[in-house]
């Protein structure tokens, strides 16, 4: 039991001690910039949310699964998320039932904003969106034409490096560069999409620009309510327990049940022949009485301590007056012990022994 014993306080220490590691490594890991407005750093969106509160907009975050998006909704908004990992674990990429919501979203008159430098996967065809290509990094943006989604706006400076071809009739460029479109909008069903291939025009590090924050007032809070999808960088209502525990705990969690199914396994099947403990030397009453016995008799007292054992009995019995049948049975055993001549260890054990049971009788 004690060698059991050990193994879990090891185990344990082991565990502590990795726990540790892996929260201070986590700790000195330099965690990304997402495009969410929860992010206070320079791609998040946190000044673009501040911003449109403060202008009366109310914009919602929107943290559960968009086949959930309420009626009511206006404008969804959608920033890249492929940035969105941490040990190459991604957050809640959009699946085939989001692109069905989208979908249904903008064909009964929503507006669906989406700012991502790639674009045009299997997806993005569900909607209509057509494919972007990366560019050499440029940082200023003009608006195409004269259209009421950019009225006002004169120049976005933003760092771009990826945009839509000009060969497309279908859309309608908002923004370009002598390479290609930056920003675009098309019909579909009674709504409409409008694309960017610059996400960070609208982040923390860009929006101070008047005219990158005009931009994003006329394309989000001019078509209803304004809902920004928050899920896809991680902010899901719908998480488990176990997805809203840091990775270091998840992983020691894990750890410490492989731990304990080995130390189950080895106390409970056997991979080798039973170890016999040695017994611990424990001696009784009855060793030292035996032992006792032996000295008495060594030294020529034998004779002496029965005649003392016998002589006790008589006066307890004569004091007390006993005549009952067992009394005198035990006294009358006592009696033939004394005519032996050399009494041996059992001799003087069996009067001790005598004695002990009369004493109990009297009592």
């Amino acid at each position: 039991m004690k060698r059991v014993r050990g193994d879990v306080v090891v185990l344990v220490l082991c565990l502590i001690v990795l726990i540790v590691a892996l929260i201070a490594r986590q700790k000195n890991t330099p965690v990304p910039s997402f495009y969410s407005t929860y992010d206070t750093r320079a791609n998040g969106y946190r000044a673009l949310f501040e911003v449109l509160s403060q202008e009366g907009k109310k914009p919602v975050r929107f943290e559960r699964r968009l086949e959930f998006l309420p009626k009511s909704a206006g404008t969804l908004f959608i920033s890249s998320y492929e940035s969105d990992v941490i040990a190459g674990v991604s957050f809640h990429p959009l699946n085939a039932k989001d692109i069905i919501s989208l979908k249904r979203f903008v064909q009964r008159g929503g507006r669906l904003v989406v700012a991502d430098p790639v674009n045009g996967g299997k997806e993005d065809s569900v909607i209509g969106l057509p494919a972007s290509h990366p560019i050499p990094q440029i940082s200023y943006v003009r608006p195409a034409i004269d259209f009421p989604l950019v009225d006002g706006v004169h120049s976005v400076v933003a760092p771009v490096s990826a945009v839509f071809g000009r060969n497309n009739p279908k859309v309608l460029p908002i923004l370009a560069t002598e390479r290609g479109y930056v920003g675009i909008e098309y019909a579909y069903g009674r709504g409409e999409v409008i694309a960017l291939t610059a996400p960070k025009i609208f982040s923390n590090a860009w929006l101070a620009h008047v005219d990158n924050a005009r931009l994003a007032y006329n394309l989000l809070t001019t078509h209803g309510p304004l809902y920004i999808d928050e899920r896809v960088h991680g902010y899901a209502q719908d998480t488990t327990m176990w997805q809203v525990l840091p990775q270091a705990v998840r992983f020691s969690i894990a750890l410490l049940c492989f731990m304990v199914v080995l130390w189950l396994i080895g106390g409970n099947i056997r991979f080798a022949p039973p170890f016999d403990v040695e017994v611990p030397d424990e001696r009784d009453s009855g060793a030292y009485l035996t032992s006792f016995s032996a000295l008495i008799r060594r030294a020529g007292a034998s004779a002496l301590t029965i005649r003392s054992y016998v002589e006790d009995a008589h006066r307890r019995v004569s004091r007390q007056r006993a005549t009952s049948g067992p009394v005198l049975a035990l006294l009358a055993d006592l009696d033939r012990l004394t005519n032996v001549a050399r009494p041996t260890e059992a001799q003087i054990l069996r009067v001790a022994n005598l004695h002990a049971r009369l004493r109990k009788e009297l009592t």
